[in-house]
């Protein structure tokens, strides 16, 4: 395959399986719930959920590794001189990364100079200009690495790889991790690519909320310049993506917009993914809810620091997976509205990105506050139906060919080599 703009080939590993897990079995919800979800698709089969069915240790891609599937991995095991250099002359030859040397000792070892993500008002114009400029060059390229017959760019890449993994990575232990690997690798693109020299921003909306809607509105987030344009144009009695209202609880209402954004870098930029797992040319939709500003408030960012463990933390977080009330993740994405709302296509809102990050430096402000204890601590279900394994720090992160995949562990320190990055 083609990762980054050269030629690669990966191939998982048949001895990396999971461990038993400690975590318990509570789930944790995406901004769908299953049974919204249903009524959202029931009226329009084309938009059924996409489940995808990736096997672990399926060896698909290198000749050499379908010669060695029997082969275990070599630490862990008294094997030879020569078994171990077999062993590490066809991994090197199955696995290759444009993020650095996965198979080096610098999984765990400290990065020395760690590019830092800043909140996007701290960023200049020129640093502005710079970030939309990097994702306008995302827009523009050709499709490298997407399994979706509907992607044709690079930042299509990102958006069906999102799409084509939305029911393995919401409701699930790994959520966060896998978000935050995901986020790295945009990250990546943007600098190696489209010769980027600055990290990936966040969005910290509890500075957007003290007013309500009228201060959500102005936020510099929604600057028609230096920002990523407004409010999707107003379309009398819209309901999303719901054919019938009367089956949504209290909390779906939505407020003014609903339709194309009107100003800014993307007013004009067309998404070949989505709304759901359809493949249809669209504009970035927007529809501000202010309902949902009650959820992204400082008070309720607080309130996630008072859970010890990631278990807890998480469903504070995401909520669970029936719930008529809607959470900090939750409820950034349907305070924006449109196609950041959809669970499925909101990757499609450059904004995506932003708040995810905020998510991301959130969960590492929480592990920071007990490393001992937090910096490693993860939990959860696999999937949202049985049959699921408990999620451990061996799980591997699926990534549909935007880079390899890779286990939980190398995932939960930002200051190691792999992420090597920190939050202003």
């Amino acid at each position: 395959m083609v990762i980054f703009g050269e030629s690669r080939s990966s191939c998982a590993s048949n001895g990396s399986k999971q461990g038993s897990g400690t975590g318990n079995e509570i789930v944790s919800s995406p901004r769908l719930s299953t049974k919204v979800r249903d009524v959202k698709y029931k009226n329009n089969p084309k938009m059924t959920p996409y489940f995808s069915e990736e096997a672990d240790g399926d060896f698909t891609s290198c000749e050499a590794c379908k010669a060695h599937k029997g082969m275990a991995p070599v630490w862990g095991y008294k094997k030879s001189m020569r078994y171990i250099l077999l062993t590490v002359i066809i991994a090197v030859s199955c696995v290759a990364s444009p993020l650095g040397d996965y198979l080096s000792s610098a999984y765990h070892a400290r990065c020395d100079s760690p590019i830092k993500r800043q909140e996007w008002r701290a960023l200049s114009t020129t640093q502005k200009q710079e970030y939309i400029d990097a994702v306008r060059c995302l827009q523009g390229a050709e499709s490298r690495t997407a399994t979706s017959e509907g992607a044709k760019t690079r930042f299509d890449d990102f958006h069906s790889a999102h799409i084509d993994l939305a029911d393995e990575v919401h409701l699930v232990g790994q959520f966060l991790v896998w978000h935050r690997f995901y986020l790295h690798l945009y990250e990546t693109a943007l600098r190696k690519e489209c010769g980027y020299s600055g990290s990936q921003p966040y969005w910290d909306w509890t500075l957007d909320v003290k007013d309500g809607l009228s201060s959500f509105a102005a936020s510099p987030l929604f600057d028609s310049t230096y920002g990523f344009g407004g409010n999707g144009a107003n379309i009398p009695g819209y309901n999303g993506f719901f054919n019938n209202i009367s089956d949504l609880p209290d909390w779906e209402y939505g407020g003014p917009g609903g339709g194309c954004i009107q100003d800014g870098p993307f007013a004009s930029y067309n998404l070949s993914l989505g709304p759901g797992t359809l493949r249809t040319n669209h504009c970035i939709t927007r529809w501000f809810t202010p309902v949902y500003l009650k959820t992204i408030t400082t008070k309720r960012v607080t309130e996630l620091f008072k859970f010890d463990n990631f278990e807890g933390f998480r469903i504070e977080l995401e909520g669970t997976p029936i719930t008529r009330h809607s959470k900090t993740h939750d409820g950034a994405h349907f305070a924006v509205g449109g196609e950041i709302g959809d669970r499925y296509s909101s990757p499609g809102d450059p904004l995506f990105y932003l708040h995810h990050a905020n998510l991301d430096r959130i969960w590492w402000n929480w592990q920071m506050v007990k490393p001992s204890t937090r910096l490693y601590d993860i939990s959860g279900r696999s999937t949202v139906d049985p049959p699921y394994r408990n999620v451990t720090l061996d799980f591997m992160l699926p990534t549909k060919s935007l880079g390899p995949e890779m286990p939980i562990r190398d995932m939960m320190d930002i200051h190691n080599k792999v992420l090597c990055y920190d939050y202003a």
